[in-house]
């Protein structure tokens, strides 16, 4: 007759087990803080470039005296090399830092990191450009223009065929190429950010009050033991059941 007592279970394979939780534990401490320090870069990098100034003491001016800016002279410095590089586009360089961020810190292994920098850095090329070719020459604010030096450079293509057009003309046509290569690099930053299944994972506090807890999977819940089972475990026949005889 078979025991009924359960297997002992190999003491030797405890000190594994433990030793897998402690590393599993490490490796997810080590993304929630890594995450948590992207969160907090990335709106420093929205707060320094929101409070730059041309009268700070940066990579790109020559001021002197006490900075401005909200996060002192690092922000400065930093704001001024964004926006040299591509301009007021580098708004949205935060935001993909604190979507990397938000995805370590909530163990969301399924954002394609690659998407979102390869699309977001290409998207906002295209809107530095895109600012560059609309504002036709460097404003009094930046150095490099609102479109950075890199939409500058290549604006400068652009200025030979618009040459014998008159102003009303130029600055049509100038609109028109700033909307058709903005708009799809404002589509894929966007696309880039992948914001859209950041919502419907429930990982947004305003969905996660609504989410649901799991169905509870019934193949894990031991079945009853009927007679006819014990029966057909012993090798006896089964009991002919008596049909139900009316009044």
């Amino acid at each position: 007759m078979a025991s009924r007592h359960p297997a002992h279970r190999d003491k030797s394979s405890a000190p594994a087990e433990w030793d897998g939780v402690v590393r599993a534990g490490l490796v997810r401490s080590g993304a929630v803080l890594s995450g948590a320090l992207l969160l907090l870069l990335g709106l420093a990098l929205l707060i320094a470039l929101a409070s730059f100034s041309t009268g700070d003491n940066s990579l790109t001016t020559a001021a002197e005296g006490v900075s401005g800016n909200w996060l002192g002279a690092p922000g400065a410095w930093v704001a001024s090399l964004i926006l040299f590089l591509i301009g007021w586009a580098g708004l949205g360089l935060g935001p993909m830092v604190m979507r990397h961020g938000w995805a370590l810190f909530m163990g969301d292994g399924g954002l394609d990191r690659r998407r979102l920098w390869l699309w977001g850095m290409i998207g906002l090329l295209l809107m530095a450009l895109a600012l560059g070719i609309w504002e036709d020459a460097p404003s009094s604010s930046l150095t490099a223009g609102a479109g950075g030096i890199i939409a500058y450079m290549v604006e400068g293509l652009v200025d030979a065929p618009l040459g014998g057009l008159s102003a009303m003309n130029e600055a049509l046509v100038r609109f028109a190429a700033a909307l058709l290569i903005g708009l799809p690099g404002l589509i894929l930053w966007w696309r880039g950010m992948q914001l859209g299944r950041l919502a419907w994972s429930g990982q947004l506090p305003w969905r996660r009050s609504g989410a649901t807890a799991p169905a509870t999977i019934a193949a894990d819940e031991p079945a009853t033991e009927t007679t006819a089972d014990r029966a057909d475990a012993a090798g006896l026949p089964r009991r002919p059941v008596n049909p139900v005889r009316g009044p």
